[in-house]
């Protein structure tokens, strides 16, 4: 699989956001060209420029996405076939050679062998295309690897998911792989259960212990089908515990920033195309519906690019040139642009249509949990940013387990108040936070409290040490309670109580909680908050205290080899864009009061 951002790299197609020919007369039109016929001085917004793929070359992982039946072994290496043979299917087969290249098949007897075993329409169709070429059609099938073993189909599929290992991925790849992945595989499982499938697939690779499995496990539990999603966050959990480390992507995945968004409407009113801008650190993109008026107003094709400016000047321009309306959107009036077009059905044309809005519409889904609720009031301007002084933001709904709900500020009526100091173990100079939180705070809420305090995404495993146990996510392999039934009150009952808090057990944050005071809840006063605190919080997946302190060095170091490389895993243009001595107080109450969810008990 390849960087599936770099989708469609072709050049020898010109694809402008408006096209350079008379469009189709939109329905319900007439004049001398019928309808579905082109009409003189009717422009449609189509896709802007977007890299094109060789649709003929394989991917590696459609071998094994072809809906075999789960229940059917495909011949293997050095495997006898399960369906029905011929005698010289039976016969001795030399190490590693598949049945499918016994050299007396023939493609009549390969194609029945396939489908025997359960294999779609489409590839059947492929075989036949080749005729009595018997040495192309097994050409072929090495090339797709149809004719691996179990295991060499599983190693190739954990093959396609490596570029996600570099350390130039990013976020939105892992999205883009995630969707390209999933279209694949519900596009071949033809007769095969997707969830059953999908679950079995993430426990195979789960059962591997590589850094790729990690991969395929993170992805799905953010853009899998809901169905899967826990079979994907319980591997990753496991995958974690046993000291995979994540790639740096995972903390910002499926949290994309809102930037901006517009549109441009044809003169009829027919055909919309709608650019909503997200960035994930600094650099920024694109989701881009087009949306069909005159057919329902569903989605007819939708993408994601980086040429955010192109698309904007080029739908400007052809608001100039043919009458059409251009506008810049609030990000309330994307959110309920895209959601109508989302709630009609889709309504691609084209083959090509058919597999972007088969692939993404799900991306362009997700996209909606960072806009407003449709209808609902907002501030936030079209040419808004965000301050380049916010180094990450969180989501609240961030797809997996880990993320749980957290408790809303609490204005009044909490008895008492628990007063601690949480320092990160380790970090030199200290970082820590001064908090004050409800006695009757729960340790899960607890756990919320503090990523948002130390601007932590919730992506690994997490244990509070206390004299009663260690609480987490119950587990009990692990031997941990359920944080959710254990109050800060109960663990650390009094003044110079202490417990700690482990997030990330291979980077092994360790916070120390000190508990300085219990006090009364003032009257007027929200909780929870912080009072007081020192030093930026450190990126994840950094390498803990001492991978924190390199990282420091290095971007201070302008001749440090990997100074530009670590500027760019930061997200930053410059070592001005990362200040470990910022720290604001008025910042963290923002993310302490943007938590949502129960209150605590």
């Amino acid at each position: 699989m390849a960087q599936m951002s770099a989708k469609r790299t072709g050049v020898d197609r010109h694809l402008t956001a408006v096209p350079d020919t008379p469009a189709n007369t939109p329905a319900g039109t007439t004049g001398g060209a019928a309808v579905g016929e082109p009409a003189a001085g009717h422009v449609t917004p189509a896709p802007p420029p977007r890299p094109v793929r060789d649709r003929h070359q394989p991917d590696p992982t459609e071998h094994a996405l072809f809906g075999i039946d789960p229940d059917v072994t495909l011949p293997g290496a050095g495997e006898v076939p399960t369906s029905a043979t011929t005698p010289a299917q039976s016969a001795d087969l030399p190490a590693g050679v598949s049945p499918l290249f016994q050299p007396d098949l023939s493609p009549a007897e390969i194609y029945r062998m396939l489908s025997e075993a359960g294999a779609p329409r489409e590839l059947l169709d492929l075989i036949e295309g080749f005729g009595e070429d018997v040495e192309a059609l097994r050409s072929w099938l090495r090339e797709i690897g149809l004719a691996a073993s179990p295991q060499e189909s599983l190693d190739m599929i954990l093959a396609g998911w490596r570029p996600l290992l570099k350390r130039s991925a990013s976020a939105l790849d892992a999205e883009l792989s995630g969707a390209e992945f999933l279209w694949m595989f519900e596009f071949t499982a033809d007769g095969v259960d997707p969830f059953q499938a999908l679950s079995r697939l993430i426990t195979n690779a789960a059962s591997t212990g590589t850094p790729e499995a990690l991969a395929i496990a993170r992805v799905l539990a953010e853009v899998g089908p809901a169905p899967i999603r826990p079979t994907a966050v319980a591997a990753a959990h496991r995958l974690a515990a046993s000291g995979v480390k994540d790639m740096p992507w995972v903390r910002t995945l499926g949290k994309p920033e809102w930037v901006s968004a517009f549109s441009y409407v044809d003169s009829f009113g027919s055909q919309q195309s709608l650019a909503i801008e997200f960035r994930y650190g600094k650099r920024s993109h694109a989701c881009v519906a087009l949306i069909d008026h005159g057919s329902g107003g569903g989605i007819k094709d939708c993408w994601f690019t980086h040429d955010v400016g192109q698309i904007r000047a080029e739908l400007g321009l052809a608001s100039m040139g043919h009458a059409g309306k251009f506008r810049e959107y609030t990000a309330e009036q994307a959110a309920t642009t895209l959601s109508a077009a989302l709630a009609a059905p889709p309504c691609p044309e084209d083959p090509e249509q058919v597999e972007d809005v088969g692939t993404y519409l799900r991306l362009l889904r997700d996209r909606l949990r960072v806009l407003p609720e449709p209808g609902a009031a907002t501030s936030i301007l079209p040419d808004a940013r965000p301050s380049g002084k916010t180094r990450r933001a969180r989501h609240p709904d961030s797809g997996t387990a880990s993320a749980r709900s957290a408790p809303p500020p609490e204005r009044r009526g909490a008895a008492k108040i628990h007063r601690v100091k949480v320092t990160l173990a380790g970090a030199k100079p200290p970082i820590w936070r001064r908090l004050e939180v409800p006695s009757t705070t729960t340790l899960a809420d607890l756990h919320e409290i503090l990523q948002a305090a130390f601007e932590w995404y919730g992506g690994h495993l997490w244990v509070f040490d206390t004299p009663k146990g260690e609480f987490g996510i119950p587990d009990a392999q692990l031997d941990h309670g359920d944080a959710a039934r254990l109050t800060l009150a109960r663990a650390a009952p009094k003044s110079g109580s202490r417990i700690t808090y482990t997030y990330d057990f291979g980077d092994d944050w360790e916070h120390v909680i000190d508990v300085e005071a219990i006090i009364p809840a003032g009257r007027d006063l929200a909780y929870p908050r912080c009072t007081g605190g020192r030093r930026a919080a450190p990126p994840e997946d950094c390498g803990g205290a001492w991978g924190y302190a390199d990282l420091i060095e290095t971007v201070g170091d302008p001749d440090h080899p990997e100074h530009a490389a670590m500027l760019h895993w930061l997200g930053v243009d410059s070592p001005e864009d990362f200040d470990p001595r910022h720290f604001d107080v008025a910042e963290v109450n923002v993310a302490l009061a943007a938590l949502t969810g129960p209150r605590p008990r």
